[in-house]
């Protein structure tokens, strides 16, 4: 796949959150859509894997740095 196919990929999924976000369903869900949009970003950055609990909690929730996912 060429660069530029790549990228216009990744906007369009990007576009997509953006309207799944927007919808009725969840124009009022602001932490299911901050988990969703940090789930969509760090696997299209292809760091899919690296996704825990921990950083699920720290990076898309703003939890503080002592957070603790296993409680």
């Amino acid at each position: 796949m060429k660069q530029s196919e790549s990228a216009v990929s990744h906007e369009l999924i990007k576009s997509q959150v953006e309207l799944i976000c927007s919808s009725r369903y969840f124009v009022n869900a602001e932490k299911l859509c901050g988990i969703l949009h940090y789930l969509v970003n760090e696997t299209l950055e292809g760091r899919g894997d690296a996704i825990k609990a921990y950083s699920i909690g720290v990076d898309a929730l703003a939890r503080r740095s002592d957070f603790d996912p296993s409680t």
